[in-house]
């Protein structure tokens, strides 16, 4: 296939502990669930640990609290749907089936997940801020799957792998946005930030969940596509569809901009002082390693006439007032 080269880009991941709290108020009124992630193979007769399945194991807070209280130890629920305890833990690939069909930008790929390595090493689960869902990270070496699963029945809603490059696929965590419209999904061993777009209904239901490859932000250098994104598709173990698709194209990455200040800089005075403000278009050479500058939108204000001062730098007297302090792209 045709190998693209991913844009480059200086980039910082911060990844945070999450800390789980129940307030007293909560745990009698609505009740809370515990959801263990469990990286330990689900199959038997397996080369090595962590690399074919795993177990999702689920407790409802009455058992917890039961137990608490020098009662009955809590038993895990099902992922049937009905949540009866001791009908857990669950196998991860009973939750995704693995008759799922492979699909990527184009269509099926004639593969389904049975057929498929890496999908293995449950490695985190986290809930949506409208804490209806919960994002299931599989962390088996070059495996790279995402799903989404129903908080409620426990059933699938979709299921993906992350872009493979020549450097390797993996998905390390993922991280819901704010207001839950996207899952931010960090492929460790790809060195790709990547994201799914998610579209709800007006209860916060995921009606639509989208693969955005036009969102994905390469940090490493010569870095090329070896295996573009897949969605899973098919019906779920309760028989119910997944959702999924795969929309825009990678970058190719072939220029990169930046802010080139002006001659009266409004910040960090002497340090950041330029003489030609703009926006620079470098080109990248040899994989992102390197570039040259191939042109300069030029940026102008004569309008503003603040006091000037540049303490250590150079005594301009010109009018020159443009400080153009940042620059991006947004794709249309």
């Amino acid at each position: 296939m045709k190998h693209c080269k991913f844009k480059t880009q200086a980039a910082a991941l911060a990844i945070l502990a999450s800390m789980f709290t129940v307030s007293s108020t909560e745990a009698e009124s609505n009740g809370y669930e515990i959801w263990g992630s469990d990286q330990s193979n689900s199959v038997a007769n397996v080369d090595g640990r962590g690399v074919s399945g795993s177990w999702l194991w689920v407790w409802d807070s009455k058992d917890v609290e039961v137990q608490l209280k020098g009662g009955q130890a809590a038993k895990p629920l099902g992922c049937n749907g009905k949540n009866i305890p001791g009908e857990g833990p669950c196998n991860l690939y009973d939750v995704f089936p693995s008759t799922l069909v492979e699909n990527d930008s184009n269509g099926p790929t004639g593969k389904n997940l049975s057929e498929l390595p890496g999908f293995g090493r449950l490695h985190g689960m986290l809930p949506d801020p409208q804490n209806l869902y919960m994002n299931v990270n599989i962390f088996a070496p070059d495996g790279g799957y995402i799903g989404i699963i129903d908080g409620e029945t426990k059933e699938a809603v979709a299921l993906f792998r992350v872009t493979g490059t020549n450097i390797g696929r993996s998905v390390h965590m993922s991280f819901w946005s704010s207001d839950g419209s996207a899952l931010l999904v960090a492929n460790l061993h790809g060195k790709v930030l990547e994201r799914i777009d998610l579209e709800r209904n007006k209860n916060g239901q995921i009606i639509s969940a989208t693969f955005n490859k036009s969102a994905s932000l390469g940090v490493g250098k010569e870095m090329t596509i070896t295996d573009e994104a897949k969605v899973y598709l098919g019906t779920n173990s309760q028989g119910n569809p997944m959702l999924g698709n795969i929309s825009g194209s990678y970058d190719e990455g072939k220029y990169l901009v930046a802010a080139l200040r002006g001659p009266i800089p409004v910040s960090v005075a002497h340090a950041a002082q330029g003489s030609c403000p703009g926006v620079g278009i470098i080109e990248l050479l040899d994989g992102g390693a390197s570039g040259r500058l191939v042109g300069v939108l030029r940026t102008t204000n004569i309008v503003d006439n603040s006091p000037m001062s540049a303490p250590g730098g150079h005594e301009y007297t010109g009018s020159e007032y443009s400080d153009i302090h940042g620059a991006s792209v947004r794709q249309k």
